[in-house]
């Protein structure tokens, strides 16, 4: 992603685990709030169905506290 600017990220349905990843990309290599790349990657995804155990792990991966 650094080199190229982009990255695809990929499973075999696309609803949650590919999203739950690339909304960890997008806070640690983008920069972005937990929140703002789950509102970007739902607006890009319209499938975009992530499993709350998955948003669980990625708030305590980045320390989130809210919400």
């Amino acid at each position: 992603m650094q080199k190229h600017g982009r990255v695809v990220i990929c499973c075999v349905a696309g609803i949650s685990r590919s999203n739950a990843i690339a909304d960890g990309v997008l806070v640690k290599y983008g920069g972005m709030d937990l929140y703002d790349a789950w509102t970007l990657v739902k607006d890009r995804v319209p499938i975009a169905n992530i499993n709350p155990s998955h948003i669980s792990k990625l708030k305590r991966l980045f320390n989130v506290t809210l919400p």
